[in-house]
């Protein structure tokens, strides 16, 4: 094979040289195609796990509070385990159900914004928030630069799986800065002040 060469014009081993050249580019072209292709699955597979255990983690959370809520409902925070075991009068289960409802218990809280993850995976979509809005005693929608009216309804029905941030306000503090708003502007920001100071 060197004599080969050795015999062979400078031209020609030029010729060899970019053809040997070339099938190494070709080679590695192809080496580096598989690996990014690898890269890529190993990566969706990495995805899929992590939207399999953020869905997981939801759910488990979810499950938890259900679970939890008639304790947080009736729990007198004395330790006193026999109060989790307590049957709900008609008059008791009415009261908790209004107050769902409404509000009306002493440390109620109203919500007042949610930030919400739209899209098909944790990382793909976007982000948008629902807002309510004091002035104009109405529930906003900011989606990117479109902003458009919603109902409280329907924030809480769409929200629900998608909300990722919630906002609450206690319903004293909301009622307060509602009817100083509803007044008009001639309240100034010292009667805001005045609401907002600790209790």
């Amino acid at each position: 094979m060197d004599e080969n060469k050795e015999n062979q014009t400078p031209e020609a081993q030029e010729l060899d040289w970019v053809q040997q050249y070339s099938l190494e580019q070709e080679r590695e072209e192809q080496e580096l195609q598989q690996a990014l292709a690898q890269s890529l699955q190993e990566h969706e597979a990495q995805e899929m796990r992590e939207d399999d255990d953020l869905k997981r983690a939801t759910e488990l959370s979810l499950q938890e509070f259900n679970n939890s809520l008639p304790e947080l409902l009736c729990s007198d925070d004395s330790g006193n385990e026999d109060v989790l075991d307590m049957e709900y009068s008609e008059a008791e289960a009415e009261s908790l159900r209004r107050n769902a409802e409404s509000g009306y218990l002493p440390n109620s809280f109203r919500l007042i914004s949610v930030v919400s993850h739209i899209g098909s995976s944790s990382s793909s979509g976007h982000y948008i928030s629902d807002v309510y809005d004091m002035k104009k005693q109405s529930w906003l929608t900011y989606n990117d630069l479109d902003v458009s009216r919603t109902q409280e309804g329907a924030v809480q029905r769409d929200r629900d799986r998608s909300g990722y941030i919630f906002f609450y306000m206690h319903k004293d503090v909301f009622e307060q800065l509602s009817e100083m708003e509803k007044s008009g502007p001639s309240n100034s920001s010292d009667a805001a002040r005045n609401v907002l100071q600790p209790l």
